[in-house]
């Protein structure tokens, strides 16, 4: 005969059970299914969980929901009474069963003699439950269930902890049970008398009979997305008891906790520290966004600029308007925000997608300016001064925690680790020379190896380094090679894909520009709200947006490869023949895989699949612009740096000198024509492709005889 599992006091009434029959059997079928799956195939004692989405009971039971919110203890029990009683593994097609209805459930579930252990874990928890420590009273909090969302900043080793002692009496040989209810870190409760003969000890603790289990504690810095108005983000420290969580958060992990809030007493004050009782831990990932808040309005707008004929040019003009001139260090800043991922390479090696972009120069020229606008177009991004970092500094470092309410020897992630996934942002570089070599295998492997005072760890940190630095002797010299000008070691200088020099140079046209802008500002306006510009907030839905929709493919053999591989050698020879050659000692092999990130990022923002020629003319340009600004002459490079916009603009050019030519010719141009008359190297299917563009953007059209007239 098969046994009905049901609970030895059922306290559940008819009422209820029925409620949450109804939202399991119609919104959890599945899992319901594979639980009873997972115990009927089981032999002898069954000990297993099941996963209760919340956000199902806040739509359709909401009143459970908050009994289950208010008191997870208490009331999560009547799931775990209903799961129980339904005995047996539930099928799908049940023929007196209308579509919609739901079944009287009494199925066979196990052998005789089981028994089912089923432990309940809360996910999926709704908005409604988010634990905010910058801005919430915990003490309205304490004894709910919560959400927190945040990155893990330290973790506890893990330890074995006794939960329920033994105590054998020395005298008379009783052994005494005694839960264990205070924290570990209070020391171990030993019974006021023995159970056998009633005197006061002496007692021996027996950890054989013992029940321990293990223990663990984290601390994570909460969600940048969470933090209300101006406030600082905080920490919150979660408490892991049992081997299911154990070792589920790692330093630099982003994490959404959930579990019940506790107190307790702050050492001999009258005050409460709070902690997460862990009942489930879920990884995250830095590009999850709430599609809810892309509206179709805003969708529609991202593929519309997507298809313009220049989508990188236009979005540029809307990073960080209030600053004048620097486009080119602007462009690169979008491109870093959208860098395609890290690819595993055949041979199982990394090929880093993040860029790495260093803004070095003179103060006051709009450096710091930048790094802000950059963090508010990444989704994540955690920030440092090189004089005012903490002891972790950007990789990591051992450092004495009160976690778990003690205090231990914990590994604090730094900078790279904590913006892993997003953006790390360091102004001031030059001045964490101590730690400047380390940031060799953080920036191109993504991870640092940790080991010191007993603590081993590998620490995850694929992101993107924005980073500020003053020339070495005060003022930039465009005189002076790159290497003479900065304290950082040519290796860490080779990691950085972008390295743009700005200098505050005396020029009145652009000083009147400058001047007329900041009036401008002051005077209310420039309007960042209107449709002068794109708001960042829109810029950063669109680059998380497009990065999420667009994984575009680079064909090392095709036309673009060609295309960077003449680049790298043009540039390298060109650099080489200058008058000190320092440069191209910043120029090496790298270099190629910095215009393929580019090119990609580029195709991301044209939510394009696969790199085209526009893509690599938009990395060339980048790249022959930060040269530039070196003060280099990029004026031999005869073409291979010209852009969509250059593109254009001396495609217009050359037909205003073509229609001079032949007196108002209004017959038209053929290709051939136009290609050689074109003072820059551009190839004929160059011109082409920007001429179909042309047309379809009603600027250029092709007549019956193939001739090209400009409208």
């Amino acid at each position: 005969m098969i046994q009905q599992l049901t609970p030895s006091e059922v306290t559940t009434d008819n009422h209820l059970a029925t409620a949450i029959q109804t939202v399991l059997w119609k919104h959890q079928n599945d899992d319901v299914e594979q639980l009873f799956k997972d115990v009927a195939m089981a032999e002898g004692a069954v000990e297993t969980t099941f996963e209760v989405d919340l956000s199902v009971f806040y739509r359709f039971a909401y009143d459970i929901y908050e009994d289950l919110r208010d008191d997870w203890s208490k009331h999560s029990v009547h799931v775990q009474n209903v799961l129980k009683s339904w005995n047996g593994c539930a099928k799908r097609a049940l023929n007196d069963v209308s579509e919609g209805d739901v079944p009287n459930m009494t199925f066979d579930l196990a052998e005789p003699g089981t028994d089912a252990e089923i432990e309940l874990v809360p996910r999926n928890p709704p908005e409604d439950m988010v634990f905010r420590p910058s801005s919430d009273s915990p003490s309205d909090l304490i004894g709910q269930l919560v959400a927190f969302r945040g990155t893990c900043v330290v973790q506890s080793a893990v330890k074995p902890t006794v939960k329920e002692a033994a105590w054998e009496c020395q005298r008379c040989g009783t052994v005494t049970y005694l839960p264990q209810i205070s924290s570990a870190d209070e020391g171990i409760q030993k019974p006021h008398e023995c159970q056998g003969c009633e005197r006061q000890g002496p007692f021996r603790l027996d950890k054989e009979q013992s029940d321990v289990e293990d223990t663990q504690a984290i601390k994570a810095q909460e969600d940048y997305s969470d933090v209300l108005t101006e406030a600082q983000p905080r920490n919150a420290e979660a408490r892991i008891t049992g081997s299911r969580l154990s070792n589920a958060a790692h330093a630099g992990d982003e994490v959404m906790v959930v579990g019940e809030l506790e107190s307790g007493l702050e050492g001999d004050t009258r005050h409460l520290t709070t902690w997460i009782n862990a009942l489930n831990i879920e990884q995250r990932s830095g590009d999850d966004i709430d599609y809810d808040s892309i509206s179709t309005e805003e969708r529609e707008q991202i593929r519309d600029i997507a298809s313009m004929d220049d989508p990188v040019g236009y979005l540029t003009e809307s990073i960080a308007p209030t600053i004048h001139g620097h486009e080119h260090a602007k462009r690169g800043i979008l491109l870093q925000a959208a860098a395609p991922g890290s690819q595993t390479l055949t041979d199982g090696t990394r090929a880093r997608g993040e860029i790495h972009i260093l803004l070095i120069g003179d103060a006051g020229t709009g450096k710091t300016m930048l790094n802000y606008y950059a963090k508010l177009i990444n989704k994540k991004s955690v920030s440092s001064s090189g004089t005012g970092s903490t002891k972790a500094g950007l990789t990591a470092a051992a450092d004495d925690e009160v976690i778990g309410g003690s205090t231990k020897k914990v590994l604090k992630p730094g900078l790279l680790p904590l913006a892993d996934g997003g953006l790390a942002v360091v102004d001031e570089l030059d001045k964490v020379n101590d730690e400047i070599t380390s940031l060799n295998n953080a920036l191109e492997d993504g991870q640092i190896e940790f080991s010191k005072y007993g603590l081993n760890t590998t620490m995850k940190t694929r992101c993107n380094l924005l980073a500020t630095a003053n020339p070495k002797h005060g003022d930039f010299d465009p005189m002076m090679a790159l290497e003479d000008q900065v304290e950082f070691d040519t290796s860490v200088m080779s990691r950085f894909d972008l390295r743009f020099a700005f200098h505050d140079e005396i020029d009145e046209d652009l000083d009147h520009r400058i001047a007329k802008a900041i009036s401008k500002q002051h005077g209310g306006t420039l309007d960042l709200d209107g449709d002068e510009f794109l708001h960042p907030e829109f810029v950063a839905k669109y680059v998380t947006y497009a990065k999420q929709h667009t994984n575009p493919v680079y064909d090392p053999d095709g036309p673009e490869a060609d295309a960077i591989h003449d680049t790298y050698t043009v540039l390298r020879q060109m650099l080489s023949d200058s008058s000190d050659g320092g440069l191209n000692k910043g120029l090496k092999p790298r270099s190629v895989g910095s215009m393929i990130r580019l090119a990609k990022a580029s195709a991301t923002l044209r939510l394009s699949d696969t790199v085209e020629m526009y893509d690599v003319e938009v990395a060339q340009g980048t790249v022959v612009k930060m040269l530039d600004s070196w003060g280099y002459d990029t004026t031999k490079f005869s073409g291979k740096s010209v852009s969509q916009y250059d593109v254009v603009g001396a495609l217009n050019a050359t037909y205003d000198e073509l229609m001079h030519r032949n007196s108002g010719n209004t017959d038209g141009f053929a290709l051939d024509e136009i290609v050689s008359a074109m003072q820059k190297d551009i190839p004929s299917s160059r011109v082409e492709e920007v001429l179909q563009q042309q047309s379809r953007s009603g600027n250029y059209y092709e007549q019956d005889s193939g001739k090209w007239l400009r409208a």
